[in-house]
């Protein structure tokens, strides 16, 4: 492997281990980041072979389900209803910066309001662009949170 010697060994590391990520994305030994004299050449090279080989997964085939909703302190959150978090029963949800978490669905419902669509237009995006196909609901159907209750339930059985 064709390295250039740099001044700090974590340098040298970090361009050995985007060699090795090039060359095995690509699957040859002549990728253009052996070649490239800077680290900023070669982390382009990282990030644009990175976009050509996952554009095509970027988009989730699978249809989420998901409430919007607004706590007291005007917090949006996604709550996804037949996403089932635990055995417990709670369901994911999804906030700006918390991120993705569980939450129990009764106690969200209690202590919030539905979102507006100013208000859950940035979340919408924001889940989006990280993979999700969204399917905006009002409520969730029971029986089908039962349902996918009781298929983890048997998943967590075998």
């Amino acid at each position: 492997m064709m390295v250039r010697w740099y001044r700090h060994r974590r340098t040298l590391t970090s361009i050995t281990f985007a060699n090795k990520i090039i060359s095995n994305l690509r699957g040859d030994k002549k990728s253009p980041l052996f070649f490239a004299k800077n680290l900023r050449v070669k982390l382009f090279y990282i990030i644009f072979d990175i976009q050509l080989n996952t554009k095509d997964m970027l988009k989730d085939s699978f249809k989420t389900q998901v409430l919007f909703r607004v706590d007291k302190d005007g917090t949006v959150f996604a709550l996804m209803p037949y996403e089932l978090a635990d055995i417990i029963g709670s369901v994911m949800s999804y906030q700006h910066l918390g991120q993705h978490g569980s939450a129990d669905y009764d106690y969200c419902l209690r202590t919030s309001k539905n979102a507006t669509t100013e208000q859950a237009l940035s979340l919408h995006k924001e889940l989006e662009s990280i993979g999700y196909d969204l399917e905006v609901i009002k409520r969730r159907n029971y029986k089908t949170y039962l349902k996918k209750f009781q298929e983890l339930g048997q998943a967590y059985i075998k």
